[in-house]
């Protein structure tokens, strides 16, 4: 299925130490495809974010050095870029860092 660029939606949270949803969670009978993730630490150190879907499950950690430091995947979605992460029905992508504040913004769309 080729992937719209401009359909897509973004979220943004800045996730602190306590966590934190990014984007809201996903409708009854829906799927949520996340095509990116860009992260920028905000603290002044290495920060190590989580993610994670509705409590212990984790989708992925993403290491930060030092303040300013960003991560991004894909670089840029292509229109045959695959998702990277699916949510189910219920869920809600959480992000919660180790030291400090992290801010993150993704790119999905909802379908069945």
């Amino acid at each position: 299925m080729p992937v719209d660029k401009r359909a897509l939606t973004p979220a943004t949270a800045v996730c602190p130490t306590g966590g934190l949803a990014i984007g809201s969670t996903v409708g009854a009978s829906h799927r949520r495809y996340i095509y990116s993730i860009k992260t920028e630490n905000q603290y002044a150190g290495s920060n190590v974010l989580t993610l994670t879907r509705d409590g212990p499950t984790d989708v992925d950690v993403l290491f930060h050095l030092g303040l300013g430091d960003m991560v991004s995947h894909p670089d840029e979605p292509k229109e045959d870029s695959l998702p990277i992460y699916i949510l189910g029905p219920g869920e809600t992508l959480t992000g919660t860092t180790d030291n400090g504040d992290c801010f993150v913004r993704i790119l999905f769309a909802d379908g069945v």
